[in-house]
């Protein structure tokens, strides 16, 4: 069976979700769905974002997810869980996903507030969504790409295989934030002879690591992926060795950009006061695209201020535009919103289409074509079923 790999840059604000999708390219039938993060520091802004994966994951009235990660404890890649199961109880559909992991401790996450369940109050997001599914920790340091002790794949199907490149990488800083964001799961996936790179929340010193095994024999499949979310939404301090954005030491930020080269690059992130993402960084990522496309506007935090410059390169945000306002409090209601849809087709080629969000009626937009791949990718046997397996060192 031929699939399309489609993975969907969701709006999240300042947040992270990706849904990735295997759809039957006879069809049209998606034969694998699964959900990497999904949560915002703002989920109020996020309310479309949540009706729409609700109907998207549903068939029927059973919503389904082949597996679930949560790459790190921070919120923003998981507060939007709660939210999506509570829709999804009010449209009187059950939600089931087989199998499912998280980065950091357990005990690193924090407790869940204004649970109206008395007894639900004092849980993590890990305790709320085991009447869903058991999220297993991956607490050791580990990689897909080593050439011994390799982990397995999380999960193959139809000749796709989601692949841990890193996970837990240790941090030599005190601040806790860092600490966490370090140890972010970064998964890749690797499917029509192509590969996509989803890095969580990694730092400077995840990057270190990432370059060491990108240099390597066994990671360098990883190089040159089709898609990037970008590290940590774009942040110029994590991305930074010496953590600040004064003066930021971007050596090893920039070595990691140039020994993955990716083609095409996402954030999800604006307004808030973070400064995601930075135009510093989405440039030292964006070094590598050299395929253009129709313009379009991306919205990036340049020195001093938001900006949404036009381009041309596979540069793309979840915010499409700045408010037409001329006052410091931009209000994110008058803003353009869009999910970016990235499809890896049976050749090898790369299309996008947007997924506007426009009031409580998102509308698709035509694919559009970006890449069109050289070589054809080899042939693979087609896995009947979804197999997740817990990986192991």
């Amino acid at each position: 069976m031929a699939v399309d790999i489609q993975v969907t840059m969701l709006f999240v604000d300042q947040g992270m979700g990706n849904l990735i999708e295997l759809v039957d390219t006879s069809t049209k039938e998606i034969v694998f769905r699964a959900l990497v993060d999904f949560g915002s520091s703002k989920s109020t802004a996020c309310v479309a974002t949540v009706d729409w994966l609700a109907d998207e994951i549903s068939v029927g009235t059973k919503a389904k997810l082949d597996f679930l990660i949560i790459s790190h404890k921070d919120n923003d890649h998981w507060s939007l869980l709660r939210p999506l199961a509570e829709k999804l109880l009010q449209k009187g559909h059950s939600l089931e996903i087989k199998a499912g992991w998280h980065g950091n401790r357990p005990e690193q996450y924090n407790k869940l507030k204004n649970l109206d369940d008395a007894q639900k109050k004092g849980k993590t997001i890990i305790e709320y969504m085991s009447k869903y599914v058991q999220l297993y920790p991956l607490v050791e340091k580990g990689s897909s790409y080593k050439t011994a002790g390799a982990l397995k794949p999380i999960a193959s199907s139809h000749g796709v295989d989601f692949k841990i490149v890193t996970v837990n990488v240790p941090s030599g800083k005190s601040k806790a934030d860092i600490i966490s964001n370090t140890q972010s799961l970064v998964l890749a996936i690797e499917g029509n002879g192509k590969t996509v790179f989803l890095p969580g929340d990694a730092t400077a010193e995840t990057c270190v690591e990432l370059n060491e095994i990108l240099e390597s024999k066994a990671g360098g499949v990883l190089k040159g992926p089709l898609f990037l979310s970008v590290p940590h939404h774009g942040a110029l301090r994590t991305l930074a060795s010496n953590y600040t954005t004064t003066n930021p030491d971007l050596d090893v930020g920039k070595a990691f950009a140039k020994n993955l080269s990716p083609k095409s690059i996402g954030a999800s992130a604006g307004f808030a006061t973070h400064h995601h993402p930075s135009k510093i960084v989405l440039d030292l990522f964006a070094g590598s695209l050299d395929t253009l496309s129709p313009d379009h506007a991306y919205v990036v935090y340049d020195a001093a201020s938001w900006v949404a410059p036009e381009t041309e390169k596979l540069v793309y945000t979840t915010y499409l535009n700045l408010p037409p306002t001329s006052t410091k409090k931009r209000k994110r209601i008058e803003t353009e919103r869009a999910h970016w849809c990235f499809f890896i087709d049976p050749n090898g080629d790369l299309w996008v289409q947007k997924i506007k969000l426009e009031g409580h009626a998102p509308s698709r937009e035509d694919r559009i074509l970006l890449i069109k791949s050289d070589s054809p990718p080899p042939d693979k046997q087609a896995s009947l079923n979804p197999t997740p397996s817990t990986p192991c060192p």
